[in-house]
């Protein structure tokens, strides 16, 4: 499996995860503001996750499953160190 990159806007506390190519994947609304990046091929590319420390702390991502297994957690206190 390709390695999942990282990128957090501290501004707009927005998350985004993805593939080395997200760039050309086109996202559509799932729940919990999460946006689900696919390829023209429908496979999951990346994620873009709005408000993602208030939703991480609020628990809002515990029960969703994704395609592409993603440790929030490590992504969670990373941002934190960010701050």
């Amino acid at each position: 499996m390709s390695t999942l990159n990282a990128k957090y806007d501290k501004k707009f506390d927005i998350l985004y995860v993805g593939m080395p190519d997200f760039k050309d994947a086109v996202g559509s609304d799932g729940s919990h503001d999460i946006t689900i990046m696919r390829d023209a091929h429908n496979k999951v590319r990346g994620y873009i996750f709005m408000d993602f420390l208030a939703n991480y702390r609020d628990g809002v991502y515990s029960s969703v499953h994704f395609e592409k297994p993603i440790d929030l957690a490590r992504l969670y206190n990373k941002v934190l160190t960010v701050q």
